[in-house]
Formats: C-alpha cells, structure tokens, sequence
C-alpha cells in the first residue's frame, strides 16, 4: 500500500470510529503511529479501538465497521482482544479491541492517539509504565542469554543429527537466533538507537546492528550444521564484551556441527 493510500485508509477508519457512539477512542501502534518510523509500502496498520462496555464482542466478531470491509479475505480472532484482517490486495490490518478497564493488560512501545472521546490519552502513561515493569521483570541478564543461545545450538544440532531436520531448524533458527538477537542490546551500542524495539528483539536489526544482521542473515540461509557455525562464529566476536563466554559447549557445538557437515 502506498503512502496516500495508507494515509487515507487510516483517515477513514478514524472518521468512522468517530461517529461511532459505541467508540470511545483509537491508538496507532508502531509505525502506524508515525512517531519514530514513518510506515513504508509494506506496512500493516496496527493499533487499538476501544469501545463502551458490553460492545466489545462485536467488534471482535463483525469486522464490517472496518474501511471495505467486503473486500476482507481473512477475520482471524488471534487473542481475547486481537484480530488480524487481510484485503484481497493482500494488505494487513491488527486490531485489538478493548475497553477502557482492560487497557491494563495491553503493552505498548510507540503509540500516537487518533481518537479520544474521553479517558484515552490519560490512561496510556500508565500502560507504558506497565509495559516498562514488565520488561524490566523478563529482562534476561547477559549469562542467561548466552547459556540458552549455546545450548540452543546444542539442542538443535542434536535434533538435526538425530533426523528432525525441522526441529533442528527450529532450535537453531528460531530460539538459539532470539537469544542472540536479545543479547545484541545488552553488550553493543546501535547504530540507530531508535530501530531497537524492547517489545521484540527481532525487529529491525538491519538497522540497529547492521553488521551483526548481515551475519546473522548469512548464516541463516545455510543448512542447520552450517547455520550452527556460522551463528557461534558470530556470537564469538562478542567474547571480548562478554562478561563469561562457555567455551567448553562452544567447542562441542562446534564439534557436532561439524560432523554433520
């Protein structure tokens, strides 16, 4: 979707909700709400519709109060609260409907207000807060995230080995890979500070350590034995920024890597 139109849909959408007696605001999220990132051609729209009490299931279950809503191909109820809509253009929509007294299970990074009749933009402050308290108590330290990205590694290259080709490709590709992913933050300085997304590690790494996702991005293109070398010589150049580095499971991961190869 290009940038007058992605504007435009969003226009829309608002002016609806406003005339909406059942609405009681709108929030953009991420790039939908164009206050660090501006959406691109291939963004989706993100954000919340909070509605009165006793409306809620309706929005969750009736997409029609969405812009061309016959031209949906997909309603998908993904939680309590989120919805996932797809057009025929391919263009995605993610909607979580809430009311005002459920906000407090939301988490938020970036948000813009689109629409408030009463009680929105006081009650975000404290969502952000929340969101800020929760990652401060998931918050992994550095030895936690190297032990699970070796013994992801570990894990995977066993899997492989033993024939679950696809469990080992998850192992490594997935869980080993979001360790590392979660690591960077913690030992490197970005490029671009803003590109570094607390909710979700994986998010724009291009940007925040461009050279780290070139090798990362290098290694996950091969197969699991060689994707599983080329990851730990990639988590190897940060030894010298690391506090403990297991050697000992490096080499043996590299071992087993290596005889599958």
């Amino acid at each position: 979707m290009d940038a007058v139109a992605y504007a435009e849909y969003l226009e829309r959408l608002v002016a609806s909700l406003g005339a909406d007696e059942h609405v009681v605001g709108a929030v953009a999220l991420g790039s939908t709400a164009a206050t660090v990132r501006e959406p691109d051609r291939w963004s989706d729209h993100d954000l919340w519709v909070i509605v009165r009490p006793g409306s809620e299931e309706q929005y969750r279950t009736d997409p029609s109060w969405l812009p061309d809503s016959g031209r949906l191909l997909l309603w998908l109820r993904e939680t309590r609260h989120g919805m996932k809509a797809v057009y025929d253009d391919g263009h995605l929509v993610e909607v979580a409907v809430f009311r005002l007294d459920e906000l407090e299970v939301a988490r938020v990074n970036t948000y813009r207000v689109l629409l408030d009749k009463g009680g929105v933009a006081a009650a975000l402050p404290a969502v952000r807060e929340a969101t800020e308290a929760h990652l401060d108590r998931v918050q992994r330290s550095e030895g936690y995230l190297v032990g699970q990205f070796v013994t992801g590694l570990l894990v995977g290259i066993g899997r492989y080995a033993r024939g679950e080709w696809i469990s080992g490709h998850e192992f490594v590709k997935v869980h080993a890979v979001g360790h590392l992913l979660a690591l960077l933050p913690l030992v490197l300085e970005p490029a671009d500070p803003d590109a570094v997304d607390d909710l979700n590690p994986w998010r724009r790494v291009e940007q925040a350590f461009p050279d780290m996702a070139a090798r990362i991005s290098a290694a996950l293109a091969q197969d699991v034995p060689a994707a599983t070398l080329g990851l730990l010589a990639t988590a190897e150049t940060l030894r010298p920024l690391l506090a403990d580095w297991p050697a000992g499971v490096a080499a043996v991961v590299r071992r087993l890597a290596s005889e599958q190869r």
